[in-house]
């Protein structure tokens, strides 16, 4: 392979860890969501059934 294509290849690598480490907080963000989702909902049901 010749030196450029080297190159690019890092480049995409390195875009490539960030975009993985994005959709890492987001999941993070998406599970702290539902958890809190389902602790208020929960919390209501509780209140409707006593």
């Amino acid at each position: 392979m010749s030196e450029e294509t080297l190159e690019l290849d890092e480049e995409f690598l390195e875009e490539e860890e960030e975009e993985e480490e994005e959709s890492r907080d987001w999941g993070k963000i998406g599970i702290a969501m539902l958890f809190f989702l389902v602790v208020i909902i929960g919390y209501y049901i509780v209140q409707a059934l006593f």
